[in-house]
């Protein structure tokens, strides 16, 4: 192997685990009570020398005192005015400065490491947003989440010290961590804040405010106190809701500060008011409140007690809480690495199994000496083989005791073939993962880095398994050595893999293997005996090994034989001892006999009569079965089932079974089993029904003993199938009549065997008679009625795995039914759309099943192709109709984009997103998972190449001129360079970005250092220190950072290979010629395989040949025709994507070049493929379009699958065809006020008009020739007006709504380079206004004439939203980020001016503004914002009383409806604007619930007739929340849990939404409308469906 790159060992630093981390209990009471000052302080007299240079304090986080073992990190915010050390330091004396002085050297804080945290006051000393605090929160949140200490610990607990409005910026910080997933972790380290004199309730008090800036300053800007006093009620109503689990202590000032006759912040100020709040006063002033003269101080005491005991809870509940953390860690490495939660029932089985002082002898032998001590990479696996039955388990058991008592970290795995969840490879490989895991904290750390790379293991075979979580995650930790023991390899399904997997492993590895199996020469003894010996030890068991055990044995039962005498007990264990051949188990079951003997005759006869080895032991034992009188139906059954089974079943589960199967009942089957068949069979203690051994149960199915309970495979398969599908047709299994149903309630009345039937059915199909009549009407009648509640209960058990795997199944049924019958036959049509079915549900609505399994017999189906089986499933109950946007079939094809700006020449997959550049400059940014349009850059240039940068939101892009490298999240270009001339690939390296070009070398840059040149690294064609370079371009080349090389390949010359980090020619490689020569054929594309650990190298050349080289050592391993000029391989190495000429894709599998899938579309050239980092859904750029597929067949055949049994991948054979035609997309929505017909706006400029009630297209308008942009309706005209992209304005009237029959009234223009980005139409003025980001202007509604212009008053980038007044049609408002301005129609004077009290330059963008229904007498406007630099998705929401802006007296304000509007056209504008007072004011937000749960909103859909919002929410759900409750206006009502409930109705696929950056969507007479691509889809009778689902502190919990 030649990977070099080692992943260094992650310092981990100290942590809350360490047992000199944990206060005792005696500490813990010494925290509570008053320490002794003399003993911690001395006071000494200072000096001059004493007083620091800087008193203020340095900027940022400083870390005062850290303690070798730290707890918990407490941090010291200053107010506006002080410094990180002035506030905290009453003099500049190094003394007084008593976090860093007086803490440190206090017993109770011995485990506190402490920060003060400094920011530049006076940059708020500008007029404007004096009160920003949301840039103070958000720069306190970013050092704290880059900290390197507090990333080193990730265990510590944060207490944060807030004096005075440095309360208001921790609050902000907490509050910004909580609504953002990427802080998740940091929230959750939030233990306690302290307040002390902080302005909680400075938007209610202003003249508290403006004493706290009189403090600090004497500014002007202190008169603007009233306008910027909102954000901190914004910042005091959010922080409610997420404050639950914190531990909040307020202290409060009494005393007057000089020339003050109050309080600075008085106390009703200074508290939250919460119930859980300690609330303290101290006897000091706002200044002195946190500044002391000595620690004696009786403040101080005051303040440091209450420290002292938060730091004592924490220590206290350290033990508890790293276990709760243990279990946490535990649960999250289980679910990655979908590990079973019962681990130890074989160890504990063969630790009980052995008896006292055996297996010792072991330990003296040589050979396993010196595997268990030798070095590393010496002697590394030992390989035990013995005969079956001679206690090889019994021995693994031992060998992991012995281990593990020395203290030595052992993980293990037993293989059982009967049981398929434990015989194969992958099984053993994710057990043995976890195990290390915990027993090695960094073992741990690399897999849980896995997980949050992004990097699935769900569908990954057992090669790319070993080289994901081995060899490039665990194996790169540093760690102790490490010992695996791995039992009974023979009975695992491909064991052959194993020896390929352990002879690629570095020999650094500390990594000590110890396999047992059955001594027998077959393939997998030779592929272990090829390894040489210092690899691979063979050690054969011997009878004289195991004699002294076997005597032990036979020494501890005879004990119980009555009959035989202490004098007789010698010669009889010899006697036994001379027969058993070594074997415990013939020793076991003779022995067994002989306790039923009632003579010494009896026993000698036994020993006569019982035959020598275990075939003839059990051929003996089927004889005396079959002279059974009764039971012997019972005992066949019992057989059968324990030996076919898919996994040994516990005896419930096979009563359940053998009730359905012959019709009885069984009130003691343990019993009988062990009356009827106990020398075969047995019952463990965990309750589950084994063979005795694996030997068994090959005897009974040999075809060899001539017995009637010799079992049948196939015959034995059909009939457990039939079993098994009696049951799922049954009663129990029905589906629900309607939807008030608990599944978890359902699931708990089922009998136990329909665990086993769920899974096991299609297991049993795909191994039964195909030609049976009768299972094969079972299949049809399952498939016809209950597959829905079997597709629920898998769901409930949360391994929606299964579904694919049944899928597998089937798919091998049909083949083999088909066969049979006509493949015509309908219903061998029908089963086969039910594979494709149940393959495709998993990809498509995992979160929805997940979330609701019953979900699927309601919400599911209506939004699957109308051709599926799925879709046309009967179901009781009503469910939701879709109506429009329908698909006849699945489709490969995730989502087709057409660019219509430029051709796409460049993509790229990152772990979080899909860039594609395009020629004209753009690049776009999509979620990699759903595919919607997330953001754009403009290049500036074409655009050649694209790389993301892992674990960083870093983005290169590379042109022909320049290389720019972007802050995603930002926008924003970070740095910029010159181009290489024409540049040929791009990878990031860690740090280092390389680009490489044709004049035949390398530019490398170290993107954290500003200032560095780029380094230009040429590369040779041959060896030496010549390093001439080559004087032609490559005609093909690829970068591979993982392996440190770059393959070149020129015209007339082999492929060189040239390793980067040691900057030298490695050797030349490529296809061999008839000759045995290495071609020099022109080569048009090269691929390395990613992981760093399989030196594999994939090349395409121009004559069509497609080659896999072993480049390294010069080897071809495949060559074939392919004719591909595209490569690109999997993020996880498995699959290699492979684009041809004609427009065909093949995807293979990488070390083999076997074809898995294979589709053609368009015949267009394919300029690029990329593969998402889940490695299943690929992406590929073709003439103007980027088209993403999600192939079924690899989500099968990715399936890592241990009961597959002979059921085989057929993706080879897939041919498809799919169009790639896209048509114009719809780029606008509006519902007609009769909601009966929904105008639709289109890309290619055509307005099409769609029936609500059948979504079907009534009709087409033209007139625009570009993408229509925005549509308004005039009511009292019955007409449409439309803008364009080119800012095209028509007018047209509707003689008869519904139809095509439209008089254009006027046609107009804005002749503004900004296009319109928002219009509000207003009928009783005659006018209408359009906005851009940088103008508003007034038209005419008559003749369309401009009428006046003005510049917008806004932010750079701010969005402006017009509304029509709620209380006079003369009157409109527009609002902007932060203010609300009202207009008059009649001459756009400016009415009245609102400053809206959001928080300040947080960051979010207005996004829309909606003017409610009344509700009674109330109406309200909702702001929606988004992020300024982000998607388009809703990052917050406002709600406003529509009365606050109402200008008008109180008989005005009543002019709400449409009857009283229509009269103001008899009222003179004259008597209108007698009413209207020019006012300007502030206005508070209103608190409704939706703050509680607006991080879940993605999309606001629209605000229905009762006043709820209805909107989709980031798992892709239409959820439904009441804005208020009923009488209550401040957000409290909450259940008595302290959450809130929202409703979700239905739940839309990903799909739908992909390849768009906005969603169009609104609600028409209680239905959804949703647009999906080019078409229109009205989703009914969704609300019909509601699950509650409680809100608490930004998370979800269902009720």
């Amino acid at each position: 192997m030649f990977s070099r790159k080692q992943r260094r060992g992650k310092n981990t630093g100290l942590s809350l685990d360490s047992p000199s981390s944990s206060l005792g209990s005696s500490s813990v009471a010494r925290l509570k009570s008053p320490f002794s000052l003399s003993k911690t302080f001395s006071r000494t007299t200072t000096n001059s020398d004493d007083i620091v240079d800087d008193p203020k304090g340095p900027l940022g986080l400083n870390l005062l005192y850290s303690p070798e073992e730290p707890q918990i990190d407490l941090i010291f915010v200053h107010g506006l005015g002080g410094g990180s050390r002035k506030s905290w330091s009453k003099t500049p004396q190094r003394f007084h400065y008593w976090p860093q002085e007086w803490l440190p050297r206090d017993e109770a804080f011995r485990n506190v490491r402490i920060h003060s945290y400094g920011y530049d006051s006076d940059y708020l000393r500008g007029k404007e947003d004096c009160l920003n605090i949301h840039h103070i929160g958000k720069s306190f949140l970013g050092a704290l989440s880059t900290l390197p200490c507090l990333a080193a610990d990730p265990r510590t607990y944060i207490v944060a010290v807030g004096h005075s409005m440095g309360g208001l910026v921790i609050k902000k910080a907490y509050i910004l961590a909580s609504q953002d997933a990427a802080h998740k972790a940091l929230v959750e380290r939030f233990a306690a804040i302290y307040f002390l004199a902080t302005p909680h309730r400075g938007a209610d008090s202003a003249n508290t405010l403006k004493n706290v800036l009189k403090v600090a300053y004497d500014r002007a800007y202190v008169a603007d106190l009233e306008r910027n006093s909102g954000a901190i009620q914004v910042i005091n109503d959010e922080f409610r809701h997420f404050s639950a689990d914190l531990e909040l202590w307020s202290f409060y000032e009494t005393q007057n500060m000089r020339l003050f006759s109050s309080p600075i912040v008085d106390p009703e100020s200074a508290v939250l008011g919460y119930r859980e709040e300690r609330q303290v006063p101290v006897n000091a002033d706002h200044r002195l409140i946190c500044k002391f003269d000595t620690p004696f101080d009786a403040n101080y005491k005051v303040i440091r007690d209450a420290l002292a005991s938060t730091v004592g809870k924490i220590a206290a509940r350290a033990p508890e809480l790293k276990m709760r953390e243990k279990r946490d860690r535990n649960r999250d490495l289980k679910k990655y690495l979908e590990v079973s939660s019962v681990l130890d029932d074989d160890y504990l089985s063969a630790t009980e199994a052995r008896m006292h002082d055996s297996c010792h002898w072991i330990a003296d032998k040589a050979d396993y000496i010196r595997w268990k001590d030798g070095e590393l990479g010496d002697d590394r696996t030992l390989w035990i083989k013995g005969k079956p039955a001679t206690g090889k388990s019994v021995l693994a058991g031992y060998i992991i005791d012995h281990l593990r008592d020395s203290n030595q970290a052992c993980s293990y795995f037993f293989f059982k073939h009967g049981d398929k969840s434990k015989s194969g490879l992958g099984r053993c490989l994710r057990s043995l993962a976890f195990q290390m895991a915990s027993s090695s904290a960094e073992a741990g750390d690399a897999i849980l880095e896995l997980r949050d790379d992004g990097i699935r293991l769900d569908h990954v075979d057992e090669r790319t398994l070993w080289r994901i979580l081995f060899l490039s995650g665990i194996f790169q930790a540093t760690m102790r050595r490490q010992y695996w023991v791995i039992d009974a390899l023979d009975e695992c399904s491909n064991p052959s893999v194993l020896d390929s997997m352990l002879s690629s492993m570095d020999q650094s590895v500390p990594l000590r293997i110890l396999i047992t199996s059955r001594d027998a020469i077959d393939a997998m003894d030779q592929d272990f005996l090829d390894n040489p010996p210092c690899i691979v030890r063979s050690l054969s068991m011997s009878t004289a090994d195991t004699l002294h055990d076997l005597r032990l044995l036979i020494e501890r039962r005879t004990q119980g034989l009555g009959v035989v005498g202490p004098e007789d007990r010698a010669p009889l264990a010899d006697k036994i001892l001379g027969k058993s051949k070594g074997s415990f188990l013939w020793t076991i079951l003779v022995l067994k006999e002989l306790v039923r003997c009632h003579s010494k005759n009896e026993i000698n006869q036994v020993l006569e009569d019982v035959p020598r080895g275990m075939e003839s032991l059990y051929t003996r034992t089927l004889t005396f079965m079959s002279q059974l009188a009764r039971g012997k139906k019972l005992a066949k059954a019992i057989l059968m089932w324990a030996v076919c089974a898919v996994r040994p079943m516990t005896t419930s589960e096979l009563n359940g079974a053998l009730t359905l199967d012959i019709q009885d009942t069984f009130p003691r089957l343990e019993e009988s089993i062990a009356a009827l068949c106990g020398h075969l069979v047995f019952v463990d203690k965990f309750g589950k029904v084994q063979m005795v051994h694996e030997t068994a149960r090959e005897f009974l199915l040999s075809g060899t003993p001539d017995s009637e309970f010799a079992i049948d495979r196939t015959r034995a398969h059909t009939h457990m199938a039939r079993v098994c599908l009696a049951y799922l047709i049954g009663d129990e299994m029905k589906p629900p009549r309607n939807q008030r149903y608990s599944s978890g309630n359902i699931l708990l009345t089922r009998i136990d065997f329909a665990a086993y039937a769920h899974t096991a059915y299609s297991y049993h199909l795909s191994k039964a008679n195909p030609q049976e009549t009768e299972l094969f009407r079972l299949v049809e009648q399952f498939l016809r009625s209950n597959i829905l509640t079997w597709i629920e209960a898998v769901a409930c058990s949360q391994t929606l795995n299964q579904l694919i795997r049944a899928s597998k199944h089937l798919k091998t049924y049909a083949n083999a039914c088909a066969a049979e019958r006509s493949p015509l036959d309908p219903r061998i049509r029908a089963l086969r759309q039910w594979t494709t079915d149940l393959a495709r549900i998993p990809a498509m609505f995992a979160n929805a099943l997940r979330a609701t399994p019953s979900a699927i017999y309601w919400l599911v189906p209506p939004f699957c192709p109308t051709g599926s089986m799925i879709y046309n499933a009967s179901s009781t109950g009503r469910r939701i109709t879709v109506l429009g946007a329908s698909r006849e079939n699945w489709d490969d094809r995730l989502l087709c984009i057409d660019f219509r700006r430029g051709q796409p020449s460049a993509l790229c997959y990152g772990e979080e997103f899909l860039a594609v550049g395009l020629t004209s400059g753009p690049v776009t940014l999509y979620y990699a998972t759903s595919h919607q349009e997330y953001k754009m850059f403009d290049h500036g240039e074409a655009v050649r190449l694209i790389a993301f940068r892992n674990k960083a939101d870093l983005l290169a892009t590379c042109g022909m001129k320049m290389v720019k490298i972007w802050d995603i999240r930002s926008g924003k270009v970070v740095r910029s360079f010159d181009s290489p001339p024409h540049p040929l690939d791009m990878v990031f390296d860690g740090d280092t970005l390389l680009v490489a070009c044709r004049k035949n070398y390398v530019a490398s840059w170290d993107i954290q250092d500003a200032q560095q040149q780029p380094l230009q690294k040429p590369w040779s064609l041959a060896p030496g220190i010549s390093r001439a370079p080559p004087s032609r371009p490559p005609c093909a080349l690829t970068i591979s950072a993982s392996h440190g090389m770059l393959a070149v390949a020129y015209t007339g010359q082999p492929i060189t290979l040239w390793d980067m980090e040691e900057d030298a020619y490695v050797g030349s490689c490529g296809k061999k010629l008839s000759s045995g020569e290495t071609s020099k054929h022109v080569v048009v594309a090269l691929a390395f395989n990613p992981n760093p650990n399989i030196g594999l190298l994939v090349v395409s050349y121009l004559d069509g040949d497609l080659a896999l080289l072993d480049p390294f050592a010069d080897q071809q391993l495949e060559c074939f025709r392919a004719n591909c000029q595209t490569l690109a391989s999997s993020p996880n190495g498995r699959l290699l994507a492979a684009g041809g000429a004609g427009g065909v894709i093949h995807v293979y599998e990488f070390d083999t070049l076997k074809l898995l899938y294979r589709v053609k579309s368009t015949n267009s050239y394919i300029k690029q493929l990329g593969f998402a980092r889940n490695s299943l859904v690929l992406a590929d750029i073709r003439g103007t379009q980027c088209t993403v597929w999600e192939p079924e067949a690899l989500l099968r055949d990715s399936l890592s699958d241990e009961s597959s049994g002979a059921a085989t991948s057929t993706a080879g054979s897939i041919v498809e065809t799919v169009s790639l035609t896209v048509k114009a997309k719809i780029t606008a929505v509006l519902v007609c006020p009769t909601a009966e017909v929904i105008l639709c706006g289109q890309e290619d400029g055509a307005v099409v008009l769609y029936s609500r009630r059948t979504a079907t297209r009534l009709g087409l308008l033209s007139g625009h020739k570009s993408s229509v942009h925005l549509l308004k309706w005039c009511r009292r005209r019955d007409a449409l007006l439309s803008v364009d992209a080119s800012n095209k304005i028509l007018l047209r009237k509707f003689l008869k709504l519904g139809f095509e029959d439209a008089t254009v009234l006027f046609e107009s223009r804005l002749e503004s380079q900004k296009a319109i980005v928002d219009a509000l139409v207003g009928d009783a003025a005659g006018k209408f206004i359009v906005s851009t980001r940088e103008s508003d202007h007034l038209f005419s509604l008559d003749d369309g004439e401009q009428k006046m212009e003005r510049k917008c008053p806004h932010m750079p980038d701010a969005m402006c939203k017009w509304i029509p007044h709620p209380g006079s049609d003369l009157h409109m408002i527009c609002f902007d980020d932060s203010e609300a301005h009202i207009y008059s129609w009649e001459d756009w004077s400016e009415a009245g001016c609102f400053s809206l009290s959001l928080d300040p330059d947080s960051g979010r963008l207005l996004k829309n503004v909606t003017l409610t229904l009344p509700r009674g007498q109330e109406q309200r406007v909702m702001l929606e914002f988004s992020d300024r630099n982000g998607a388009s998705s809703t990052t917050g929401i406002a709600m406003f009383d529509a009365a606050c802006f109402v200008l008008a007296n109180e008989p005005l304000r009543e002019q709400q409806t449409d009857i009283v509007a229509a009269a103001l056209d008899e009222v003179s504008l004259d008597k209108v604007t007698e009413n209207i007072m020019t006012t300007s004011r502030s206005v508070a937000p209103l608190n409704p619930h939706a703050t509680a749960f607006a991080p879940d909103i993605a999309h606001v859909i629209g605000i229905d007739e009762l006043g709820n919002i209805v909107f989709l929410d980031r798992s892709s759900w239409v959820c439904s929340a009441a804005l208020f409750e009923d009488g209550d206006e401040t957000g409290q009502s909450q259940d008595s849990r302290g959450t809130i409930g929202i409703y979700r109705h239905c739940f839309i696929p990903y799909d739908w939404f992909a390849g768009r950056r906005d969603i169009f969507c609104t609600l028409a007479q209680g239905d959804i409308v949703l647009t999906r691509g080019d078409d229109l889809a009205v989703i009914r009778d969704s609300f019909e469906h509601a699950e509650r689902v409680s809100v608490g502190r930004g998370s979800k919990t269902y009720l």
